[in-house]
């Protein structure tokens, strides 16, 4: 219930027309919103019983049990008809947002096209990602991550950031890519280097990577230990937004993370970031907007079914 409030009332703020504010929750309608319950609602069981009670016992098979009436009821919801009635943006903001997103989208194939560099392309990969644009750009994307896997300019890469980045994109995306491309990274008495703790970047994507690891691979236990060690040792130090990236990260490891949560918080941190592309977080921002007014629309249908079934139950016993 906790992610159905961060999903349905959390928008990401981009700039619109001032007839299309509607699409972010006012104080007031924040305030409205009830609390979610302290227990799922009890589900239906016993009536399929009932059904069977019914029925002959050779087309049952086996004798039905029988429970108490008191497991029958519903429990109601806290939410009670609030998504029925709730109008989270004007029709005619969603036919903006979808016009601004073709247009959008239209800009970053163009920007894709002129992007040629295989490093450049794995963090611009990377990027569309975590903002949750990818699935708009998927032909390159099978594209990129063949370059990325073809490249031999990672081989003789001494960026821990850029190898840790490349093997869990691959993983990702199921392809296989052996663990000892971090062996560049060991000392003599196979321990990762100490020179990698000065690398707060190459850290975190490490410990992100090395979270994709199957049994029997101990160098990638040895990276999640290393590299949480010395994340925690300087987490204290670190400036925003990395600080916010190293936390998350130390709390739930990126690969483990529920991706439209951590979509939600990369917008706002990527916002944060020099040489962030507007057009890139623009798009981010209306997708992510786009997406909650469907899964508010679906709220507001499933409450319709459960008002509708709670009306039969007490016509049909």
């Amino acid at each position: 219930m906790d992610c159905l409030f961060y999903f349905c009332f959390s928008p990401c703020t981009t700039e619109m027309p001032s007839d299309s504010s509607a699409c972010v929750l006012s104080r007031k309608l924040r305030g409205r919103v009830p609390k979610p319950p302290r227990h799922p609602i009890k589900l239906l069981s016993c009536r399929i019983a009932r059904i069977h009670e019914a029925l002959p016992e050779s087309q049952v098979g086996i004798a039905s049990s029988t429970c108490d009436d008191k497991q029958t009821a519903h429990e109601p919801s806290p939410w009670g008809d609030f998504f029925i009635g709730y109008e989270p943006m004007q029709q005619g903001s969603t036919e903006w947002m979808n016009v601004q997103v073709d247009k959008l989208k239209e800009d970053v194939r163009m920007f894709l096209k002129t992007c040629n560099n295989t490093r450049a392309r794995m963090f611009l990969l990377d990027t569309l990602q975590r903002l949750g644009i990818d699935h708009h750009f998927q032909d390159w994307i099978d594209a990129a991550l063949i370059e990325i896997l073809e490249s031999t300019e990672f081989s003789s890469s001494s960026s821990l950031q850029e190898v840790s980045l490349r093997f869990r994109l691959l993983r990702e995306h199921g392809y296989w890519l052996s663990p000892d491309v971090f062996n560049k990274f060991m000392a003599d008495d196979g321990s990762f280097s100490k020179y990698l703790t000065n690398d707060p970047r190459g850290l975190l994507s490490l410990y992100n990577a090395a979270h994709l690891l199957v049994q029997g691979e101990p160098i990638l236990e040895e990276a999640i230990s290393f590299a949480r060690h010395h994340l925690e040792s300087m987490s204290g130090s670190l400036k925003s937004p990395l600080a916010g990236e190293v936390k998350r990260a130390l709390h739930i490891p990126l690969p483990r993370t529920c991706r439209r949560a951590e979509t939600l918080h990369y917008i706002s941190n990527y916002e944060k970031e020099e040489g962030h592309d507007p057009i890139l977080l623009e798009l981010a921002k209306l997708d992510f907007n786009l997406l909650q007014y469907v899964h508010l629309k679906e709220l507001r249908a499933i409450t319709e079914y459960v008002n509708f079934s709670l009306s039969l139950s007490k016509i049909i016993p």
